[in-house]
């Protein structure tokens, strides 16, 4: 990979007070003067001007009144861009290492103070890493990689059908949930408004990380290693996956329609106002895949009475955990996925074989398992329906007994067998999920 060896920091900030707005435009002003000698002005992304401090002058005059607005200053290596819609403003900052270090005490500083005050979150890390992980585009990776590079990165499809990187599967993927930024890098900030989705405990509980300190007003500051250039180092990058995995951001989202296809480390369940988690660790209490789990971390947090319990514990998984649906009227238990075949390269081949291996292959030992039917479904989209890769899953999964495959009302259903272990496969229309949502919303 083609470095530049570049610093990038991010704040999003949320600022209701006009007189707030105007400091704050005014200090990102003066830091831009520190920071480079600007050669260029660009404003709302048209024709860039040779920079005068009389455009910026008369530009902040009336900005008070603008509600949107992208403004760009910078030179051939330096980029600083401040962006504001309504009570949001962006800032994003691309500059040379050397401006960094020699400005770095300032630059973290106004970091901090800015996200106290008004942060929704913030991270600064390598470019180089940023656009490793976050470039789907495989022309504009051409522009940092080799050919050779690119081929062995994992592929999906777009909406259009175009073929692209798949950077969900890269550590440093930055995937946006209710507008907050789950990322993994060298340093993150995370605001009070991420509580609502992961408990603060969680994030002040993280193993292997180079460093945890709090700020004012409840801002939590994460450091993964020690320098933010050496990202690709093997440990730096195995720290990357791990904070990712222990704070499950691929369980809570992701855009490639099946998910990144690994064991998780921590499961999130939200009810109404309470936030509930497991996180799963091993027998010395490090983070690991819930198969492998013999500590569990049970968090539970009411948002309105602002209560939290605790609990962790020693022993086994019961079937429970894989099928938390259980229906003793029927002697069902069930678990489903909701997956988009359409946007991967072998029409969810590898997606359901992961899926189904992990909720057939499983070492549980109580009676719900043996007397009840474990059922995993399957909701994809109709086009997907009519293009089930069965017979694929027969040749991929040779270990296992697969039955015959029945139709009832619409939906695919198989059972399978190995060993003792069983599991029903059923694949339903998403429209059927969709509608069963509405119908408990009406009742």
């Amino acid at each position: 990979m083609q470095k530049e060896e570049q610093i990038y920091l991010v704040n999003q900030l949320r600022i209701t007070d006009q007189q707030d707005f105007a400091a704050v435009v005014n200090d990102w002003a003066l830091l831009s003067r520190l920071l480079i000698e600007a050669t260029f002005i660009q404003i709302d992304f048209k024709d860039m001007m040779d920079y005068h401090p009389d455009i910026i002058r008369e530009f902040f005059a009336d900005v008070a009144d603008n509600q949107y607005f992208t403004l760009t200053v910078g030179n051939p290596n330096n980029v600083l861009m401040l962006q504001r819609s309504k009570a949001n403003l962006l800032e994003k900052i691309i500059i040379d290492k050397d401006i960094y270090q020699n400005h770095q005490q300032m630059i973290d500083d106004y970091q901090v103070r800015s996200l106290e005050k008004w942060g929704i979150y913030g991270y600064t890390r390598s470019y180089d890493e940023y656009l490793y992980n976050n470039t789907e585009n495989i022309e504009k990776r051409k522009l940092f990689e080799t050919t050779e590079e690119i081929q062995q990165l994992p592929k999906m499809l777009n909406d259009k059908g175009v073929t692209q990187i798949d950077t969900n599967q890269l550590a440093g993927c930055d995937l946006f949930y209710d507008g907050l930024c789950l990322t993994a890098c060298w340093r993150m900030f995370f605001s009070k408004y991420y509580f609502r989705i992961i408990l603060k405990q969680i994030l002040l509980d993280i193993q292997q990380v180079e460093a945890i300190q709090e700020h004012a007003n409840d801002l939590i500051e994460i450091t993964l290693f020690k320098k933010s250039l050496n990202w690709d180092l093997p440990a730096n990058l195995n720290y990357q996956q791990l904070f990712r995995d222990q704070l499950g951001i691929d369980q809570l989202v992701w855009t490639n329609g099946v998910g990144v296809l690994k064991d998780p480390f921590i499961e999130y369940s939200y009810y109404k106002h309470t936030i509930q988690t497991v996180q799963y660790q091993n027998n010395r209490l490090q983070p690991t895949e819930k198969k492998r789990a013999t500590h569990f971390v049970t968090r539970y947090y009411d948002l309105l009475k602002q209560t939290y319990k605790e609990r962790r514990v020693r022993g086994l998984l019961n079937s429970q955990a894989y099928f938390p649906l259980m229906d003793e009227m029927k002697s069902t238990m069930m678990n489903y996925k909701i997956l988009n075949p359409l946007l991967t390269m072998d029409e969810g081949l590898a997606a359901y074989e992961f899926y189904i291996r992990n909720y057939l292959e499983i070492n549980v030992k109580d009676e719900n398992y043996q007397n009840y039917l474990a059922v995993l479904k399957f909701y994809i989209p109709n086009e997907a329906l009519q293009h089930v890769p069965v017979a694929e899953l027969r040749h991929q999964m040779k270990d296992i007994k697969i039955g015959r495959v029945r139709k009832n009302k619409g939906d695919l259903r198989v059972d399978l067998k190995k060993g003792t272990n069983h599991l029903r496969v059923v694949f339903a229309s998403q429209q059927k999920l969709e509608e069963q949502k509405s119908n408990r919303a009406l009742s």
